[in-house]
């Protein structure tokens, strides 16, 4: 969405912070080196249109097919972004007169107004587990970040200064955000702050306007197995560990992994901390419980799975 007519330079903010200026699409599962792709090989892309006379959030294939429109009203629809497990999708939308935070099923079902307030709320972002969205909201004079519940609830201002913030993206942990500050002096700058708001700093401090920053994902394996039957143990860290081929078997144990366990009937646990683990081949055992409630994804992808979660961990072609 253009904010007051800016016209900027995009500039890049380190490391995995990739600045993508005005771009409303968002892309779900990208291919990966090895040949696994999050959350699954066919990810779909998310977009506003105005085709239709307003703007509505649409979604297609990476190739441009199966186009099909998710909202349909007189409003304004806009800023979609898909959960990590792309089952959900948040967009803003003034179908009740202001900018609010909706929420919805990927296919357009159970469209939700989360935030129902006077001020212009946009721009959500989900957290890595899907139990947050970061927005922004002019709910206190001026454009500030917020954090809230899935739910809409506890809606929290993390930012609070003076200065409009803007474009929250989490960290792949979740624990950071990545956002724009707009200055007094008519210059954007990317910051990146911890999820409670802490710790707020400035990465590109330059005269040019930084804006939109969208913070990349890790897909690289740490931990790899190959095309055989691999055991394969994670470290006490975040782990990226990867099955390949075979029927394997996986532990993340510490940290906050991601555990893709590749073809093969595979054995996946995901241990303590904020995990997600994917099945992904033929008929595999995936375990997020770990005591800990909403903490974890568990994917089965195709096959016949057998899923073992704790009480509200996010599911995926899990029966």
């Amino acid at each position: 969405m253009t904010r007051n007519n800016h016209i900027g330079v995009l500039a890049a903010a380190t490391g995995v912070l990739l600045a993508v200026g005005m771009l409303m699409l968002i892309m779900v599962a990208l291919g990966e080196p090895v040949g696994a792709a999050f959350p699954g090989t066919n990810g779909k892309i998310a977009f506003a249109s105005d085709r239709d006379g307003d703007t509505e959030i649409h979604t297609m294939n990476p190739d441009g097919s199966g186009l099909r429109k998710l909202t349909d009203n007189q409003s304004s629809d806009e800023d979609p972004a898909f959960s990590r497990s792309a089952q959900k999708v948040a967009f803003s939308s003034s179908r009740n007169g202001n900018n609010e935070i909706y929420v919805m099923d990927a296919n357009g079902s159970n469209q939700i107004n989360l935030t129902n307030n006077p001020a212009s709320d946009s721009d959500p972002a989900f957290s890595p587990d899907g139990s947050k969205i970061a927005f922004d909201s002019t709910r206190n004079g001026n454009a500030e970040i917020y954090v809230m519940d899935i739910s809409g609830s506890g809606p929290t201002n993390v930012t609070n200064n003076s200065e409009d913030d803007l474009a929250p993206s989490f960290s792949p942990q979740g624990n950071e955000i990545a956002f724009t500050r707009e200055l007094f002096n008519d210059f954007g700058e990317i910051y990146v702050m911890n999820a409670d708001g802490t710790k707020q700093t400035n990465l590109t401090n330059n005269q040019s306007f930084d804006f939109d920053p969208e913070w990349g994902r890790q897909t690289r394996c740490t931990i790899a197995g190959n095309n055989g039957a691999n055991e394969l143990n994670g470290t006490p860290g975040e782990d990226v560990i990867c099955g390949l081929g075979g029927d394997d078997t996986i532990r993340g144990y510490g940290g906050d992994d991601e555990i893709r366990g590749g073809s093969g009937n595979d054995i996946l646990s995901g241990g303590t901390g904020r995990d997600q683990v994917f099945g992904q081949g033929s008929d595999d055992r995936v375990n997020t419980k770990d005591s800990v409630q909403g903490n974890d994804l568990a994917s089965g992808g195709p096959g016949s799975d057998t899923c073992v979660t704790d009480p509200q961990d996010e599911t995926v072609s899990c029966p």
